[in-house]
């Protein structure tokens, strides 16, 4: 299975659009109707070109630069990475037409020194001085999905649980490189969950996934390159 990181690795089709340091470069990717500009300044220094962040039209209010873009009204979803922006488009043919004024607008808008995203308050997880220990095997149990649910159940349930919410691993995808953990020896792979209770249809569900499970489980785990909600 391809990351999405991997499939907007896409093929540049047109010029390089420069004003004073900023440099901002449009390409096709390999999935349908997915356009990247790339930037050479960042968008936002918190954000992860691997973990990107998505925007809705219903949940665009809590970016500036996503409001901005959703005024084409081809423009279907955006995606917010450090020095990145990908969009999902309602036609391919679309890109040809939008690429330079959307490129005018990332320019204008990161020229402008507005926050291009509102990073909300995350839960203090009250996890800075927990060590959570390698769990005993169980037979017939991986031992990188035993610590896994050991994880989720000491680190991430009890503040999901306290807002009436919880989570339930789906399946767990190695990359198909089989490549290993260098500090925890484990598979590097995908976590697919589903959000429960509360936090399943939580208009700040996505932050949530981003925000707190996916960096709770990224630091005990890191083996974990991704977590995805199924339902999301």
């Amino acid at each position: 299975m391809l990351s999405l990181f991997q499939c907007l690795s896409g093929r540049n089709i047109c010029a390089n659009v420069g004003l004073r340091s900023l440099t901002i470069t449009a390409n096709k990717t390999s999935l349908p109707n997915y356009f990247r500009f790339q930037t050479d300044v960042p968008i936002d220094a918190q954000l992860d070109n691997k973990r990107l962040l998505e925007f809705s039209r219903h949940t665009s209010s809590g970016s500036q630069l996503a409001t901005k873009l959703f005024d084409h009204d081809s423009v279907r979803m955006v995606l917010l990475g450090r020095d990145m922006v990908v969009l999902r488009l309602a036609q391919r043919e679309d890109f040809d037409t939008l690429a330079n004024p959307i490129k005018s607008d990332i320019t204008s808008f990161l020229e402008s020194g507005a926050s291009a995203i509102e990073h909300p308050k995350q839960p203090d997880d009250g996890l800075k001085d927990l060590t959570i220990p390698v769990p005993d095997p169980i037979e017939g149990v991986p031992l990188h999905m035993v610590h896994l649910q050991k994880v989720l159940d000491v680190a991430i349930r009890p503040t999901l649980r306290a807002d009436r919410g919880d989570l339930d691993i789906v399946d767990f995808t190695p990359l198909e490189d089989d490549s290993v953990d260098e500090v925890t020896g484990y598979p590097r792979g995908v976590l697919y969950v589903r959000l429960q209770g509360a936090c399943a249809g939580c208009p700040h569900s996505k932050q949530t996934m981003r925000g707190f499970v996916a960096n709770v489980v990224g630091r005990y785990l890191p083996n974990v390159v991704d977590v995805i909600d199924v339902d999301a």
